[in-house]
């Protein structure tokens, strides 16, 4: 059974490419073991390769997820993988 990481760190970028390595890597803790922490990038639909660009820069972080989602803007964007983190939590416990 896969342990629940104790960090999700949210990444919401709608077309913003330029600006996700810095993003990512500044999520990434020094300190802490893979399995304690989580990075969640949210594309917000974007139309920019978004998630292609993910996929080919940082496909082998394996604690790294891409959330597709339809365009919300930055706020729901955020809120719903906190959402679907909770549901997890909840129904493990």
């Amino acid at each position: 059974m896969a342990m629940t990481p104790d960090i999700s760190a949210i990444t919401v970028t709608p077309d913003r490419v330029a600006l996700l390595p810095r993003a990512i890597e500044s999520r990434t803790p020094e300190d802490l073991s893979l399995e304690r922490f989580e990075i969640l990038v949210d594309d917000d639909a974007s139309k920019h390769g978004t998630t292609a660009f993910v996929r080919v820069h940082f496909g082998t972080t394996p604690n790294l997820q891409i959330l597709g989602a339809p365009r919300l803007g930055t706020s729901p964007g955020r809120d719903t993988p906190v959402a679907d983190v909770l549901d997890s939590c909840s129904r493990e416990g």
